[in-house]
């Protein structure tokens, strides 16, 4: 993707990237689901995520509007049941809301060991009842509802996660201007507004304003293109 501005010097990509990943892999143990590197626009962050369901839960997470933040990596949680027998369970997610709600998530495939899946969910359950937060399960019924928008949403992050080192508050700046003249665009607009060069960057912004609900698109519905459809937030 081209690019107008300079980014800022960070730690080479790679050497990031080895640490992390040497440690999931020894993490990892016998099991043999897929590792995924990631970085999480919503976040700012690199991630290690065990396996092809945690990915999508990943993305659907990155497009909800609801989410202020949230850790892939939580740390075990440890407890002590009422017929006193120890537990300690890994969660997948823990989520904070922009309401200041907190849930914790675990993502767990249909075909999952029964035996350990109980054993997990009730020690889960435990722990949230205890914490006093929110508790939710995902499998693949509610990670492939929507297929169409896991697909927008890889590609939107990837656009992102390539603008990762560029400040982008200028054309958010621009971007909401832009909206606020005209309400309702779409990135074929958007393109011809700022001209080539600049539109990658732009693009990445829009998404961001995606992501943050400061604006409004069709990617839920309707594949993601020129044609994607852009609005002011509160607007008409």
């Amino acid at each position: 993707m081209a690019v107008t501005e300079k980014p800022p010097g960070k730690g080479r990509l790679g050497t990031r990237f080895r640490g992390k990943l040497a440690s999931a892999y020894g993490q990892r143990a016998h099991h043999e689901s897929n590792l995924w590197y990631v970085y999480s626009p919503r976040t700012n962050s690199d991630w290690v995520l065990r396996g092809d369901l945690e990915w999508d839960h990943f993305v659907l997470s990155e497009s909800d509007v609801r989410i202020k933040n949230i850790d892939f990596s939580p740390a075990p949680v440890a407890g002590v049941f009422d017929d006193g027998t120890h537990y300690q369970t890994i969660l997948d997610a823990v989520v904070t809301y922009h309401d200041g709600a907190i849930e914790w998530r675990e993502v767990k495939p249909l075909d999952a060991s029964r035996s350990r899946t109980e054993r997990q969910h009730r020690a889960q359950l435990e722990a949230t009842r205890v914490a006093k937060v929110a508790y939710t399960r995902w499998t693949e019924v509610e990670l492939h509802a929507n297929p169409l928008k896991l697909a927008n949403w890889r590609r939107a992050i990837a656009w992102m996660a390539a603008a990762r080192d560029y400040p982008l508050a200028l054309q958010r700046t621009d971007l909401a201007g832009y909206l606020h003249i005209h309400e309702t665009v779409t990135l074929g607009d958007l393109a011809l507004y700022v001209g080539d060069a600049a539109f990658p960057l732009f693009m990445a912004a829009a998404l961001r304003s995606v992501q943050s609900g400061d604006c409004l698109s069709d990617l839920d519905t309707n594949p993601l293109s020129n044609r994607t459809v852009l609005t002011r937030a509160g607007g008409a």
